[in-house]
């Protein structure tokens, strides 16, 4: 053997399954060896349950904004409430029914 090359050798069966807290990742890489598929899966469900939340705001927001339009409540008001532009409030406006269409109201 040279001092070139080190071969460590770890039984994959003795890792704490699960914990893969540690400084340098080694317990993160060992359990990702052991469980290939959990960790892609884990984040993909976390990243797409993220993002079908950020869409439901989103849509659910739109929905108020339309329904506060069309009760006749002031743009300037709605802005205040929405955080939304007024030029996006006016947008809106203009295409409320394309809109109404796009997201299917549940009414």
């Amino acid at each position: 053997m040279t001092d070139d090359i080190e071969i460590d050798i770890i039984e994959l069966p003795k890792i704490h399954n699960g914990n893969t807290e540690n400084e340098d990742g080694l317990l993160e890489w060992l359990y990702f060896l052991e469980n290939p598929e959990s960790e892609g899966m884990e984040k993909g469900i976390e990243k797409g349950m993220a993002k079908g939340m950020e869409k439901g705001r989103e849509e659910g927001k739109l929905e108020l904004i339309i329904e506060m339009l069309k009760n006749g409540v002031d743009e300037d008001f709605i802005v205040k409430i929405s955080g939304v532009t007024k030029e996006k409030i006016l947008q809106i406006k203009k295409n409320m029914s394309k809109i109404e269409e796009e997201i299917k109201f549940d009414k």
